[in-house]
């Protein structure tokens, strides 16, 4: 009886999502933000970078304080852009940040340099 009442007459059913999408989005934003594994596990201020690695596979699910950590890290503020059916945000921008690609040893990798003199480089660049 109070599924009608929620819903104004409707049975309300609980939408399911795919895990995959989602740790599939989550690797899209966290690459267009420039970030590494080891940025976003700092951030998260995780032991190691298993969990990341497991949510950007769809192994699992962040938890929700989680998940919330990681959209705003993102620049994310609609759960549907995690979930595949909102359209990606643009990258964050960090002020005195700077990013420059180079080439050592036949790989490319993206050297960025932050308003505090530190660097971090990837590789490859995407």
């Amino acid at each position: 009886m109070m599924d009608a009442a929620l819903t104004g007459g409707e049975k309300m059913v609980r939408k399911e999502y795919d895990i995959k999408v989602i740790g599939s989005n989550l690797r899209e934003l966290r690459l267009k933000n420039n970030l590494s594994i080891e940025d976003v596990r700092k951030y998260m201020q995780l032991g190691t970078v298993q969990a990341v690695y497991k949510w950007e596979r769809g192994d699992c699910l962040p938890q929700a304080d989680s998940l919330l950590a990681l959209m705003e890290l993102y620049g994310v503020n609609k759960i549907d852009t995690i979930t595949g059916e909102g359209a990606m945000p643009a990258p964050v921008s960090f002020p005195g940040e700077t990013s420059i690609e180079k080439t050592s040893g036949g790989e490319t990798f993206t050297e960025e340099t932050f308003g505090n003199g530190t660097f971090r480089g990837e590789t490859p660049a995407a």
